[in-house]
């Protein structure tokens, strides 16, 4: 019986461990640049250990720090793997046409050593079955669990 428990556990622990190894190395940041209009522009930095830095259009920094439940939202919703290899072309994978002066949308993720960058026109609407779709969840994700926590102006 006590066997069978510390065996659990260890068990226990090293899926814990685990889960924290996974986003040690993983950051991603989402900014948002500017249209004609009043367009918001700042800058969100999460990196995986849940640390939030904010950085509005007039450049001044703020921090905060996500839970680890949401963390892993975003750490799932990056998938790392696939976002790692979106092609220009997957980038590029509109409904419809392009429209002009929309916000940018530029997520970077970093995970095990490499980097990519997916820029994204806001007017250029991703098919649902799309990697680009993904990376507007992504976007969205981030700001949702970040409301609240600066004024995105």
């Amino acid at each position: 019986m006590k066997k069978t428990f510390a065996i659990s556990i260890l068990l226990l622990l090293c899926l814990s461990v685990s889960a924290q190894e996974k986003t040690s190395d993983w950051q991603v940041v989402l900014e948002r640049k500017g249209c004609l209009g009043g367009c918001p522009v700042y800058k969100i930095t999460v990196d995986g250990t849940g640390n939030v830095v904010f950085v509005d259009r007039d450049g001044v920094a703020s921090t905060g720090k996500l839970s680890k439940q949401d963390l892993q939202r975003l750490y799932r919703l990056s998938r790392v793997n696939k976002f790692l290899n979106i092609t220009t072309e997957q980038e590029r994978e509109c409904d419809g046409p392009n429209e002009t002066d929309w916000p940018v949308e530029i997520i970077t993720v970093s995970a095990n050593g490499r980097s990519k960058t997916v820029s994204r026109d806001k007017g250029c609407k991703p098919r649902p079955d799309t990697l680009l779709n993904h990376v507007v969840k992504l976007g969205e994700a981030i700001d949702e669990l970040t409301d609240g926590m600066f004024i995105k102006k």
